[in-house]
């Protein structure tokens, strides 16, 4: 009932990817990741039609600069509570052209890659730990004959209140 009007209020912009429980905190919500169809052109639209907090603006200066970059594509995570939407807002960055363990690690050695380091740091969502990353990536050998390997699967950019929440990288071991 209401998780499909929300989806149908979202449905031009958006569309579903997964979503879930989070049991482990207080209030339990339900969280819904979305595929942004079109980047972040109509994120702000999105946001709106369902009454979720905005991104203040740091957030969409980093996201811009971030989209410049042209090595993403988009999800929106928000928690859907019982009588309202929760607090937080996520928006995950995909490596688009770079799945593939072996084009990450080419990747991660450019400088549009750099660049979003640097951004991430600017803008006070990472830290000097996010150097390591890099290393990670070229962590696990990558014979022709083994799956074994190290890959990022996404980046989260969060806010909570208006207020930005350290990035989150998900690298897949």
């Amino acid at each position: 009932g209401e998780l499909q009007e929300l989806l149908e209020k979202l449905k031009e912009w958006c569309e579903p990817w997964h979503f879930g429980f989070m049991e482990s905190r207080a209030a339990a919500p339900l969280r819904l990741v979305l595929f942004l169809k079109q980047g972040l052109h109509n994120l702000e639209q999105a946001l709106t039609k369902i009454n979720a907090p905005q991104i203040p603006q740091a957030g969409w200066e980093l996201l811009q600069k971030i989209d410049a970059l042209g090595i993403f594509k988009y999800m929106l995570d928000v928690d859907v509570l019982d009588d309202q939407m929760g607090d937080t807002i996520g928006v995950e960055l995909i490596p688009q052209d770079a799945i593939y363990p072996a084009v990450q690690q080419r990747l991660v050695q450019t400088e549009k890659f750099a660049a979003l380091m640097e951004l991430l740091q600017q803008y006070n969502v990472a830290d000097a730990r996010i150097d390591g990353l890099k290393k990670t990536i070229f962590a696990a050998s990558m014979d022709a004959d083994t799956y074994i390997y190290s890959r990022i699967s996404h980046f989260k950019l969060r806010w909570q209140r208006g207020e930005a929440l350290p990035a989150k990288a998900y690298v897949q071991l």
